[in-house]
C-alpha cells in the first residue's frame, strides 16, 4: 500500500493505528503481511502491518484459553499454560491468554509436528490489547523451549527476550507458523532482545510470501535494542535471506562475532544470503558516504564463507557487504583477509592484532611494536636502517672475499696492537726512570745543603767558644804586669 503524501490527520506517530483502522475485520495466516509506504524522500516512512494471527483450520489442533483467575468447569479453559500443554494434541496447540497480565514459568518440550502458539487475547473496551507475561522471581525467564516449534504473539515478556545456548537444527518452516525458526516482534518502549551462543543449522524457510530467513526480528519503537552475538548460522535457506532478517528503527543493534557458513537463497542471485538488514529510518549521524562503514562496525568480528552476503537497505542507500572469510589461526598462517577472534584462547586477540599489524601495516608501526627487520624494512632510517635489495645480492656475491679480508684485517690489527703495547711499556719504563733520577738528585742536593749549614753552624759555635776564652784570659792578665801580660798574650796567640 503506497501513499505519495500523508492523508489528512496522519503523521509518523499514528500512521500504524490509522492503517489498522482501514483493515478492521481482515486477518492473515502470516505475520506482517501488509507492507506500506507513505511520503516522499524527505518525509517518508515505510513498514509492515501485522493483522491478527490465525492458524489454518486443521483437525487435531487444541484451542485452549488460560486465565489465572478462572474457577469454572470449562474443559478448554485452564489456569496455567502448563496445564493446557499437558493435553494430547496431534497437530499442535493454540493457547490464548485472556487476562491483561499473566505470571508463570513455562517449559516446552514438544515435537516439531506439534507447534505451539501462545497469544495474548485480552480485550479492553472491545479492543485487543497486549498481555504482559511476567515470571516468578526465582526463575530466570518466562519460557524455556527445550524442543519444539513455538510462536508467541501479542504478548509482552517483561523487558525483552533472551535465547541463549540453544540449538535449532533440521527445521523446515512454513509461513503458517511464523517468518522464521525464531521470530521476535518487540512492542512497547525500551524492549530488548538478546540471542547469544546459539546454533541455527539445516533450516529452510521457503514461504512464498515471506521466507524472511530463519531468525527474524523487528520492533515498533526506536528505543528497542537487539543483540545477536556469538552465534552460528550453518546451511540455512530462505527467500529474502538465508539466515537473519531484521527491521530496524535505530542503530541500537549489536551483531558481533557471528559465523555464517554455507547459507543460500532460493534464487540464482546469492547476494545477501546471510543477512538482510532493513532500516526503515536513517539513524542519526549516518550519511550517504558513511552508511556502509557504520553497518560494517555493527558486524565486527563476524565471518562468512560467501561474498556480498550482507544486504542492507536504508532510505538513503542500499547495497551489500562482504565479511572476512576466516579467523586468524597463528602468526605463520596469517593472511590479510583473516580477522582476529576476540574469544580465542589459543591465539589471544592482543597478540593476533599485533602480528597482523607487523605483517601487513609495518610501515606505520613503531620499533617498540614491531622490531626492525634485518633487510627490506619499509620504515625510515630514523626508525630502522634500510638495506637495498640490490645491495643484498651484491653482498651475497662478495661475501666470501669480505670474510677473507676481514680475517687478514684481524691479523694485521693483532700485530699492530702488539707493537703498540711494547712501545707503551717502554715509554712507561723510561718515564719511571727519569722521575727516579730527578728525585735522587733533588734529595741529594737537599742533603748536601743541610750538611753545609751544619758545618757553618759548627764553625760559628767554635768561634764563640774561643771569644769567651779570650775574655777570660784578659781578666787574669789585668792582675799581672803589663809587659808580662802582653808577652803572655802574644804567646797565647802564637800557640
Amino acid at each position: 500500500m503506497y501513499w505519495y503524501d500523508y492523508p489528512s490527520g496522519w503523521n509518523k506517530e499514528n500512521v500504524k493505528d490509522e492503517m489498522t483502522k482501514l483493515l478492521i475485520g481482515s486477518n492473515s495466516t502470516v505475520r506482517n503481511s501488509i507492507e506500506f509506504l507513505i511520503g516522499n524522500e524527505s518525509n517518508r516512512i515505510n513498514g509492515f502491518i501485522n493483522i491478527r494471527y490465525l492458524l489454518p483450520d486443521i483437525d487435531g489442533i487444541c484451542e485452549k484459553e488460560v486465565s489465572q483467575t478462572y474457577s469454572g468447569s470449562d474443559p478448554n479453559t485452564y489456569q496455567t499454560i502448563e496445564e493446557a500443554l499437558w493435553q494430547s494434541c496431534t497437530q499442535g496447540y493454540v493457547i490464548t491468554l485472556t487476562s491483561q497480565t499473566h505470571d508463570e514459568f513455562v517449559n516446552i518440550f514438544k515435537p516439531q509436528s506439534e507447534p505451539v502458539l501462545i497469544k495474548g487475547g485480552a480485550l479492553q473496551q472491545g479492543k485487543l490489547v497486549q498481555t504482559i507475561f511476567s515470571y516468578p522471581f526465582y526463575q530466570l525467564c518466562n519460557v524455556q523451549l527445550d524442543q519444539g516449534d513455538l510462536t508467541i504473539d501479542n504478548i509482552r515478556l517483561g523487558s525483552g527476550y533472551v535465547i541463549e545456548d540453544s540449538q535449532f537444527i533440521n527445521i523446515s518452516n512454513t509461513p503458517y507458523y511464523g517468518d522464521g525458526a525464531v521470530t521476535i516482534l518487540l512492542y512497547g518502549i525500551d524492549q530488548r532482545m538478546f540471542i547469544n551462543r546459539c546454533t541455527f543449522q539445516n533450516i529452510t524457510n521457503n514461504g512464498i510470501q515471506l521466507g524472511q530467513g530463519i531468525l527474524s526480528f523487528a520492533s515498533e519503537d526506536e528505543s528497542a535494542q537487539f543483540t545477536v552475538t556469538n552465534n552460528k548460522f550453518i546451511n540455512c535457506t530462505g527467500n529474502q535471506t538465508g539466515s537473519v532478517y531484521a527491521e530496524l528503527l535505530s542503530d541500537r543493534f549489536n551483531f558481533t562475532n557471528n559465523q555464517f557458513s554455507g547459507n543460500s537463497l532460493i534464487q540464482s542471485d546469492q547476494r545477501g544470503c546471510d543477512t538482510y538488514l532493513l532500516f526503515n529510518v536513517t539513524p542519526p549521524g549516518w550519511t550517504y558516504t558513511n552508511i556502509q562503514s557504520q553497518i560494517a562496525s555493527l558486524l565486527k568480528w563476524s565471518i562468512s564463507t560467501n561474498i556480498d552476503s550482507i544486504r542492507y537497505q536504508t532510505p538513503l542507500i542500499q547495497g551489500y557487504i562482504s565479511l572476512p572469510k576466516e579467523y586468524c589461526i597463528s602468526k605463520s598462517e596469517m593472511t590479510s583477509d583473516c580477522i582476529c577472534d576476540p574469544y580465542s584462547t589459543t591465539y589471544p586477540l592482543s597478540i593476533c592484532e599485533k602480528d597482523k599489524k607487523c605483517a601487513f601495516d609495518l610501515a606505520n608501526q613503531t620499533q617498540a611494536t614491531c622490531p626492525c627487520l634485518e633487510t627490506g624494512d619499509p620504515r625510515s632510517d630514523s626508525t630502522c636502517k634500510k638495506t637495498d635489495p640490490i645491495d643484498e645480492e651484491k653482498d651475497g656475491t662478495i661475501k666470501e672475499g669480505q670474510e677473507q679480508d676481514d680475517e687478514k684485517s684481524k691479523k694485521k690489527s693483532t700485530s699492530s696492537n702488539m707493537i703498540w703495547i711494547i712501545f707503551v711499556v717502554i715509554g712507561v719504563l723510561l718515564i719511571v726512570a727519569v722521575i727516579s733520577i730527578i728525585m735522587f738528585i733533588v734529595i741529594r742536593s737537599k742533603n748536601k745543603k743541610n750538611s753545609v749549614e751544619n758545618e757553618k753552624k759548627k764553625t760559628i759555635a767554635e768561634f764563640k767558644e774561643k771569644d769567651i776564652a779570650m775574655k777570660e784570659v784578659n781578666k787574669i792578665d789585668q792582675t799581672k804586669s803589663p809587659e808580662k801580660s802582653r808577652c803572655a798574650y802574644f804567646n797565647f796567640i802564637h800557640k
